[in-house]
């Protein structure tokens, strides 16, 4: 994300305003997080779906459902166990990270969070406001790429790659090994 598109993201949050309830409400003025997360988990299932997935869930997290959702009942009914349960096999074969990111639009912001930590499992809360939002997406790219770099090393060691790190005199040494050849890199490293 660049810094612009940043930018633009917190512009868009700060003019977000506190949803107003009328007799005549239609459809769209409802959150229905059930909804939400089934599409969710549907993406996440998908054919060719990466098995590296990340999820930012952007909402005040409060569940108000239109009365014709599968997900109108709270959350010990069929339709919430169902798509716990859809939730939890996905995540089984997925290296997945969940962020939920809690949008401040009335006093109620997070009530409902238990319902995504229900079928997305761990979830990284983040109250976001202008200030801390900007600052969480710089440490969050560093994040990432580090995350994606561990997991394509642990791929890589299980088909058959070792490594031992040794230190000599001021420089450590890496050593990778695979059943076909036997690679050293060394690197300079200094204790800060």
């Amino acid at each position: 994300m660049t810094g612009s598109s940043r930018e633009s993201l917190i512009a868009e949050l700060d003019r977000l305003q506190a949803p107003r309830r009328v007799p005549a409400d239609d459809y769209w003025n409802f959150t229905d997080l059930g909804l939400a997360l089934a599409k969710t988990v549907d993406e996440m299932n998908r054919p060719g779906a990466n098995n590296l997935q990340f999820v930012f869930v952007l909402t005040d997290f409060v569940h108000e459902p239109h009365g014709s959702s599968p997900y109108v009942q709270g959350p010990d009914a069929s339709a919430w166990q169902a798509l716990a349960k859809r939730g939890e096999a996905i995540r089984a074969g997925k290296a997945l990270q969940v962020f939920g990111l809690v949008l401040p639009v009335d006093g109620r912001a997070g009530r409902d969070i238990d319902l995504v930590k229900a079928v997305l499992g761990e979830l990284n809360v983040i109250r976001a406001d202008a200030g801390t939002l900007s600052a969480w997406f710089e440490r969050q790219a560093t994040e990432i790429h580090r995350t994606k770099l561990a997991l394509l090393a642990r791929a890589d060691l299980a088909k058959g790659w070792s490594w031992t790190v040794s230190p000599e005199g001021r420089h450590t040494v890496l050593s990778l090994r695979s059943n076909l050849e036997r690679l050293t890199v060394a690197s300079t490293w200094s204790p800060s």
